[in-house]
């Protein structure tokens, strides 16, 4: 029941954005009531914050069936899936920043940070790196949401591929050493 619930959470904050998202109309959407609703979820902002919790579970499902061995082609891999995901689910990735901004702690957020880390730990194991993996992690992962919040402040939606790839490969020239950055066709 919580996963159909929030199956319907996604769905309306989709369509009709955080704000306008009501708990009637999510109810109507999962065909429950709205005591069934509060018996799982004491509070819209309780509801917000699972709805975080189940996008991002999601969305770290679908990067680690795309993993490879190559942690390079992961980190490109994972910054695009993230950009498809910013521009495919507009408003749940606007949630999942609001929630994280207004101070929930999401593992599954937490889960995606130490994936993205685990592979800068791979190139730095193999001295490929020009400074320590938890920086570049922390740097990539900025420069990945700085991203994503100039695309959601965007009407155009055709901006965020000019601007993604692009990004993506400054950063990570800027953290390989010279000899193991190898160019790939920009993609998003």
């Amino acid at each position: 029941m919580k996963e159909k619930i929030l199956r319907a959470t996604a769905k309306v904050i989709s369509k009709e954005g955080i704000e306008s998202a009501s708990t009637r109309a999510i109810c109507e959407v999962a065909g429950i009531s709205a005591p069934t609703l509060y018996h799982h979820f004491n509070s819209k902002a309780a509801l917000i914050e699972a709805v975080t919790q189940f996008t991002y579970d999601a969305h770290r499902t679908t990067k680690k069936q795309k993993r490879s061995d190559d942690a390079l082609s992961n980190l490109r891999m994972y910054w695009d899936e993230y950009m498809h995901f910013c521009m495919s689910e507009r408003e749940l990735h606007r949630a999942m920043i609001i929630s994280i901004s207004q101070g929930y702690a999401v593992r599954s957020g937490f889960a995606c940070f130490y994936d993205l880390l685990a592979e800068f730990e791979s190139l730095e194991s193999q001295d490929k790196l020009n400074y320590p993996a938890l920086n570049c992690a922390q740097m990539f992962l900025g420069a990945a949401q700085g991203i994503s919040l100039i695309f959601m402040s965007l009407q155009d939606r055709n901006s965020l591929p000019e601007l993604s790839a692009p990004t993506r490969e400054a950063m990570l020239a800027g953290f390989m050493k010279a000899n193991f950055v190898k160019k790939v066709p920009q993609t998003v």
